[in-house]
């Protein structure tokens, strides 16, 4: 077994780098980044043995890929750091329900809610603008302008901004 190991040490890397990739981004979900870079830095050794840049020595593989996982771990770190956290969406900017619409069953005054059932959800709409004594008659055609867990606040579709 060693003695193949040794005279395969290219298939050796290239092995461990896709071993490594496929844990971190199957079981791990690409979360730690450890995993990634020692799959990437052991990718990188296979290919400059391949490419004859690097003598396919123990010590030199040992040495390469420590080094390279190091460097792409600093290097990349911030970068896919920034990109797994992204930005959060402001509530009721970000959904697939907005620009829905519905028929009122009932009036909807400022500051009351009125329920919906939507896709297996009762709903609570809410009146988006409405001030005072302002109503949107029952009947009327609502559109969906902001979402909130278990509110959808709701606007006539011709007062929606452009």
């Amino acid at each position: 077994m060693f003695a193949y190991l040794h005279a395969h040490q290219v298939e050796f890397w290239f092995a461990l780098g896709a071993v490594a990739l496929i844990i971190e981004i199957t079981i791990l979900g690409a979360g730690s980044f450890v995993l990634l870079f020692m799959g990437i830095g052991a990718l990188a050794t296979g290919l400059l043995m391949a490419l004859g840049l690097l003598p396919e020595l123990w010590v030199a593989g040992a040495g390469a890929f420590g080094g390279l996982s190091c460097l792409f771990g600093v290097v990349l770190w911030r970068p896919l750091r920034r990109f797994s956290e992204g930005g959060v969406p402001r509530a009721g900017q970000s959904s697939d329900f907005l620009g829905l619409r519905f028929l009122l069953k009932e009036d909807l005054k400022a500051g009351e809610a009125v329920s919906l059932r939507y896709s297996g959800v009762t709903w609570s709409l809410m009146g988006s603008g409405l001030t005072g004594a302002e109503v949107i008659p029952a009947g009327s055609e609502v559109e969906v302008v902001g979402v909130e867990p278990g509110k959808f606040f709701v606007a006539r579709p011709a007062e929606r901004a452009p």
